[in-house]
């Protein structure tokens, strides 16, 4: 049985023309970040965001409308989210 790693849990977003895959790389409560990796039209790219909460849960705000990714939404390929 393979180990899993926190890049298998994923979550895409649709921005209204073309899908956004995001991959937790490692999140931090104590430095109160998140490294994502984020592919987007072919491209891929690694970016650290401030960590947020709200009500209990864990988000980044990502592009021009600061829209809020919860880390819970994201998931393994058996649907399992992402627990921190």
């Amino acid at each position: 049985m393979e180990k899993e790693t926190k890049r298998d849990y994923e979550y895409e977003l649709f921005n209204g023309e073309y899908f956004i895959t995001f991959n937790v790389v490692e999140v931090s409560i104590e430095k109160k970040e998140v490294i994502i990796a984020i592919t987007s039209q072919g491209k891929m790219s690694v970016c650290t965001f401030d960590l947020r909460s709200s009500d209990g849960r864990f988000f980044f705000e990502y592009g021009s409308m600061m829209e809020r990714v919860f880390i819970d939404k994201f998931e393994n390929a058996g649907g399992i989210s992402y627990e921190i």
